[in-house]
């Protein structure tokens, strides 16, 4: 049987099987719904907003209205955990805390920044 593929889905990817959707943002929940349809395959979306990018990058009923599509929430913060939980009224049980982050002290002893300096133990920008 020959399925349908919405258009904003490549034909090299439509063509391959597909094991898990990943979403990468709240703002992605838009496709969320038509991929799901597509592939019944596990949805988890990674998180990182907080009230005001849900309600300028996606909208509060959509995150809310997730939960019959999404399995999984990787939240970035406790807050962002927290505001899943509470504002939207997400299952806390399918939300999980990963921070991000790179660990500094994992690169090569040849590096030139040591331990204590600034440009070794600054913030990476997003």
């Amino acid at each position: 049987r020959h399925r349908r593929f919405p258009s904003f889905i490549p034909p090299d990817l439509a063509a391959r099987p597909v094991r898990l959707i990943y979403l990468n943002s709240v703002a992605s929940l838009t496709v969320a719904r038509g991929l799901r349809a597509i592939w019944d395959v596990p949805v988890i979306c990674h998180v990182h907003e907080l009230d005001w990018a849900v309600r300028n990058y996606s909208s509060p009923g959509e995150v809310a209205g997730s939960r019959d599509i999404v399995d999984a929430y990787v939240a970035v913060s406790r807050a962002v955990a927290q505001n899943l939980a509470q504002e939207y009224s997400l299952p806390p049980e399918r939300i999980r805390l990963v921070y991000p982050g790179v660990p500094a002290f994992s690169w090569a002893a040849s590096a030139s920044p040591t331990p204590s300096s600034p440009e070794r133990t600054a913030p990476w920008p997003c």
